[in-house]
């Protein structure tokens, strides 16, 4: 009598070996990202940030945006402002063409204390068009430009891939603060602060906590991200409440900074940054 060797744990376990192999890489490479932008944000409001598509229909992606004009506490609802880690869903409906939805929240990145200001972003549908440019070995991601409907109203971005920025992590600022206050008579009035910038999260390129802020009596507190053609915009918030959201432009040559918006009290802000030198 022959005797057989039993192989179907062999096989079994070899079959359930190379599935979860399998498995594995695909987890690995369901999360791979499509493509990546650095975007400038118009129309009820402005601002900046990074949006990256992943191969698994998702995307994720941090902004910032600041209002066009005062009236942030109008008898309209308040609008979300300042800092969001955003998150949805897309796909493709025809070459070079996306569909979806995200949401932004304000629980993650740069979180305000005041109250009545954490209110959280709603894009209900958006539609993009990426333009392709050819390169040796094919093609890559040249523009995007997208359209959001949200509780903001309509929102546009406009985005390129991102680009190597000056690293700003560990340096120390001097800022001249003036506010204009949105009632009549106007009145203005002059701060002089100190922070420093470290970076943020590894994961979140280019974005940097505001620490260490001081000025007469009072501390502040923000977060500063820069973007593509060397854009900055910040939120920063007094220790008393009032948050302020600006955006400018960083020269990294001068090593200075030029911003401007709105606080949370209505009135208009002008911040100009330069970096210290203690050589």
């Amino acid at each position: 009598m022959t005797n057989r060797i039993n192989t179907w744990p062999l096989v079994t376990w070899t079959t359930i070996l190379i599935f979860c192999c399998i498995c594995i890489g695909y987890v690995a490479r369901a999360q791979d990202p499509v493509d990546t932008w650095s975007v400038e944000i118009g129309g009820n409001v402005v601002g900046s940030g990074y949006i990256t598509f992943l191969d698994d229909s998702t995307l994720t992606g941090y902004i910032i945006i600041k209002p066009t004009t005062g009236g942030i506490h109008s008898s309209a609802p308040s609008p979300p402002l300042g800092f969001f880690k955003i998150d949805g869903e897309w796909a493709t409906d025809r070459p070079n063409h996306r569909r979806g939805f995200f949401t932004g929240s304000q629980d993650v990145i740069c979180v305000p204390t005041g109250s009545g200001l954490n209110i959280d972003l709603e894009a209900n549908s958006f539609s993009a068009t990426v333009k392709m440019k050819t390169t040796e070995t094919g093609s890559e991601p040249k523009k995007l430009s997208m359209t959001a409907q949200t509780n903001n109203g309509p929102m546009q971005f406009k985005g390129k891939p991102p680009v190597p920025l000056t690293d700003l992590d560990g340096t120390s600022w001097t800022a001249k603060v003036l506010t204009v206050t949105a009632t009549k008579p106007h009145y203005t009035t002059h701060f002089t602060e100190f922070f420093t910038l470290t970076s943020s999260d590894p994961d979140l390129p280019n974005l940097y906590d505001l620490v260490d802020g001081t000025g007469a009596n009072y501390s502040v507190t923000g977060c500063v991200l820069l973007s593509a053609g060397n854009k900055m915009a910040a939120q920063i918030e007094e220790s008393g409440g009032t948050v302020r959201y600006v955006r400018g432009r960083f020269n990294p040559k001068k090593e200075k900074a030029s911003l401007t918006g709105y606080d949370s009290d209505e009135a208009s802000v002008s911040i100009t940054m330069t970096e210290q030198n203690n050589d």
